[in-house]
């Protein structure tokens, strides 16, 4: 049986997420999806209101610390399947 992978969402790290998020909705058409409050921040995704792909503003003052090393100017991207297990298996 073949697994199904999907792209999510595309995380981007933007200096200024609530500007971001209003030229994507107000310019492009975008809707919001989906908000989270951290701390301080907002995350916010937007996206087609048609189509399950977001993109994730992430502001890049929240990612100060950056514990992790990532590169702040490569969206990150986040995958979905139903079968999760099976999918890690296939890149492992």
């Amino acid at each position: 049986m073949e697994i199904q992978m999907r792209v999510r969402y595309v995380v981007l790290y933007v200096t200024d997420a609530e500007a971001c998020r209003r030229f994507w909705v107000e310019r492009v058409g975008m809707v919001e999806k989906h908000r989270q409050e951290i701390g301080d921040f907002s995350v916010v995704q937007v996206g087609f209101a048609d189509q399950p792909f977001a993109f994730e503003l992430v502001p890049m003052a929240l990612m100060a610390d950056n514990p992790d090393g990532l590169d702040l100017a490569t969206p990150s991207i986040a995958l979905h399947a139903e079968r999760t297990v099976g999918s890690m298996k296939r890149f492992i």
